[in-house]
């Protein structure tokens, strides 16, 4: 499956509209798929995210004989402390609004990352939800990316107003 070939959204605030749109691009050397997440963020009018989103899965994915995803990433535009993203997932029992989130740090170097469920906590808008349902492996509705100046709970410690590029060669169940 293809999750973000069913990109259908995007979100911004304090953020260049027309740069954060997901592209996906083909890689000219390997013909192999390669994501692309790019724009450029600012914390002006109350702004700090852009985030992108896959289209809803139906049926939800099963993968609840996995223990997490693997992603092979870089940060084109990341500075040399590099940048931190988040991760963020969406399943059927959870409410509106509510995601799971788990963050990476990122260079400019290709990275492999090994995200454990286990790592994902029930966010909304950043901050921590107190007697959220368990993240459910076995139904997974939406996959999602950030650039925030907010972590969960606090300050995204590697944020950096201005252009990120996020480029995102593998998203795979991690077994």
């Amino acid at each position: 499956r293809d999750p973000f070939g069913e990109a259908d959204e995007f979100a911004l605030a304090g953020a260049d509209a027309e740069a954060c749109a997901a592209h996906r691009h083909l890689h000219a050397d390997e013909a192999a798929g390669l994501y692309t997440f790019k724009g450029t963020v600012t914390t002006e009018s109350n702004g700090g995210f852009a985030s992108v989103r896959t289209g809803t899965f139906t049926p939800p994915l099963d993968l609840s004989r996995a223990r997490g995803f693997r992603l092979e990433a870089r940060a084109v535009k990341a500075g040399p402390r590099g940048r931190r993203y988040k991760f963020a997932l969406r399943t059927s029992g959870s409410s509106r609004g509510v995601n799971y989130d788990a963050h990476f740090d990122v260079g400019a170097d290709w990275q492999t990352f090994d995200v454990r469920f286990s790592a994902f906590e029930a966010t909304w808008r950043s901050r921590p939800v107190l007697g959220a349902y368990p993240l459910d492996p076995g139904a997974v509705t939406a996959l999602q990316f950030y650039q925030s100046k907010f972590d969960t709970g606090g300050v995204n410690p590697l944020f950096e107003e201005g252009a990120f590029e996020l480029q995102v060669k593998a998203i795979e169940a991690l077994h």
